[in-house]
């Protein structure tokens, strides 16, 4: 099963001008961008991009840790076997501090990751823009939606999802190729097929 790089962004194209363009006979293609991502190789990359930013901020915050119970520790020493109530309070509300800073810097490193990957995602979606636009009107269609979890059936018919494959795949932006985070998608005007 592949990955999700969508997750809780819905990077949706539902736009209520579409419902009136498709009753008007205008045609609707959809285009599935996690089964994009998934056969390229990019949902593997932008995984890998943010599990990297995650393991380097858990460093950060591992040493912050040490930090903290090094302090607590020293506290604990100070005050030896016999610590008044005050000691024992001072104690307890310097480890319920010592707790709470350490939840508070994992939410903002879970914020920052699900940052980086909205931002990595739209990056792919921009990159794919000018193949999807080329393929639809080559296919004459008018209007392209993405794919989205809440969408329960698409007709094959309008999926263009594998002639984006295709089209990245002819391009030379191949899974090995995963590696190089710098690889951009290129453009149908810009390929040499």
């Amino acid at each position: 099963m592949g990955k999700t790089i969508a997750g809780g962004l819905t990077v949706s194209i539902l736009i209520i001008m579409a419902v009136l363009w498709n009753d008007s006979n205008h045609s609707v293609a959809m285009i599935d961008l996690d089964k994009v991502a998934n056969e390229i190789g990019r949902a593997e990359l932008i995984a890998g991009k943010v599990n990297s930013f995650v393991k380097d901020e858990e460093v950060v915050l591992n040493k912050f840790r040490e930090e903290l119970n090094k302090a607590i520790n020293n506290l604990k020493e100070s005050t030896g076997e016999k610590a008044t109530k005050e000691q024992s309070q001072e104690l307890s509300l310097a480890i319920r501090k010592a707790e709470a800073e350490i939840q508070k810097r994992i939410a903002i490193i879970q914020k920052k990751a699900s940052e980086l990957k909205v931002k990595l995602v739209l990056e792919f979606r921009n990159e794919l823009t000018p193949i999807i636009e080329t393929i639809a009107i080559d296919q004459k269609f008018d209007v392209v939606e993405i794919f989205s979890p809440r969408q329960i059936y698409i007709n094959q018919e309008i999926d263009i999802s594998d002639d984006v494959v295709s089209h990245i795949l002819k391009t030379k932006l191949k899974k090995s190729d995963k590696s190089n985070a710098t690889n951009k998608i290129e453009s149908p005007s810009s390929s040499t097929e």
